[in-house]
């Protein structure tokens, strides 16, 4: 029980001439420096850091490029998000690497990359940068198929009809098979 009550004292002392126990202890203590949430907790006071988090150099970027927060320093870095590889510097897709941040080149970075019958697809891998590949297929639209097909996922199927004009003149063309017009009368 003594060492108990011992250990609290010691404990109250410490807290009271603590400034902080954890870093959002920082934020309400009223220090100018660390209203933006860039001040750690080392032991017990608050210590200002130019960035604790990448949002912290988001700032920078517009005086020149991306930035990442590295070690509590803001650093540039070539990229932290795809679109800052999308310049006229790469004449091949590129796309951002989150872990190097850097632009690596790839197969396609949009469906335009592929051609007119590719599709761009991400891998679904575990790797930190999911490289996208080239999916080609035997259509994309019904323009890509025969003149009596259509296009269904991504394959020419034959149909009976596309429109009215291949039906006789007493059908219609529904869900692309010619059926007995509703307008026209049958019985004699």
């Amino acid at each position: 029980m003594i060492v108990f009550i011992f250990c609290w004292f010691v404990y109250q002392a410490d807290a009271a001439t603590r400034e902080c126990l954890h870093k959002n202890d920082c934020l309400i203590n009223g220090n100018l420096e660390c209203r933006d949430g860039k001040c750690a907790c080392v032991r017990g006071v608050c210590e200002f850091r130019e960035c604790l988090r990448n949002q912290h150099c988001a700032e920078l970027y517009k005086e020149g490029g991306p930035y990442r927060c590295v070690e509590n320093k803001c650093m540039p870095v070539e990229c932290t998000k795809n679109n800052h590889c999308y310049t006229c510097k790469y004449d091949r897709p590129h796309m951002c690497d989150k872990w190097s941040n850097i632009c690596v080149e790839v197969k396609c970075a949009q469906h335009r990359d592929c051609g007119e019958k590719g599709r761009c697809i991400r891998s679904t891998s575990w790797s930190p940068i999911s490289l996208p590949f080239c999916e080609y297929v035997e259509c994309d639209r019904n323009r890509h198929c025969d003149a009596n097909q259509i296009c269904k996922k991504n394959k020419c199927h034959t149909v009976e009809c596309l429109s009215n004009v291949y039906c006789a003149f007493d059908e219609i063309c529904e869900n692309n098979k010619c059926v007995p017009s509703p307008l026209v009368n049958t019985k004699e």
